[in-house]
């Protein structure tokens, strides 16, 4: 009976025991905050300046094709400077172009060639009023040949005319020479020649009539 009522005191007090709380925050951190792009103003635009470094198959033709593309896209072209080193040509143009045909230039540069680098900055700057010119942008080209898949072959320092010329000169000097010879056998030698077919001749003679 005892422990009868000391199971029902315990089922009691089990029952009226505090239920768990909740678990409560600490801390929380704040939420990011968006940064506000503020649009570009009306008034303003912006103007591009490029560099780019290209790997071509022929130097010359392509310098061709970028006056033909910054013709067609109402540009011209700044400076231009062709060198020379190990045989292979180098050159470098700067080209302005309307601000609005910026990209499309730029895309039809980049399919010339192979990129190697490039550099890309805009400014900010007012507005051409409509009585102005347009904003121009300036792309500095940077043309180089491509490397070739073959090893460089160093021929050898041939000069064939000059080896033609010591050739002659030898085949000169000897025919000079045999032409000497049959001069001095035909002066010294003439003489005794025409002695002896003579001699030769009255002997024979002689021969004959006895």
């Amino acid at each position: 009976m005892f422990k009868k009522i000391l199971f029902l005191l315990l089922i009691l007090l089990t029952a009226c025991s505090p239920t768990a709380e909740e678990p409560q925050r600490i801390a929380a951190y704040p939420a990011e905050k968006q940064i506000a792009v503020h649009p570009l103003s009306p008034d303003k635009v912006i103007v591009n300046t490029a560099t780019i470094d290209l790997a071509v198959s022929n130097v010359d033709k392509t310098v061709d094709k970028v006056h033909n593309l910054v013709f067609e896209y109402g540009g011209y072209v700044t400076r231009s400077q062709a060198w020379l080193q190990n045989n292979d040509k180098f050159t470098t143009m700067t080209i302005a172009v309307p601000q609005i045909y910026f990209e499309a230039v730029h895309r039809n540069i980049l399919a010339l060639g192979d990129l190697k680098s490039e550099y890309i900055t805009g400014d900010i700057q007012p507005e051409s009023l409509p009585e102005q010119s347009p904003p121009y942008a300036y792309i500095t080209i940077n043309l180089h040949p491509k490397a070739s898949v073959f090893p460089a072959l160093t021929l050898p320092d041939w000069r064939p005319l000059q080896t033609l010329a010591k050739a002659w000169n030898v085949l000169a000097g000897i025919l000079g020479f045999l032409l000497d010879i049959l001069i001095w056998v035909g002066v010294v030698g003439g003489p005794f020649i025409l002695l002896g077919a003579g001699l030769r001749r009255w002997l024979r003679r002689r021969s004959v009539s006895n």
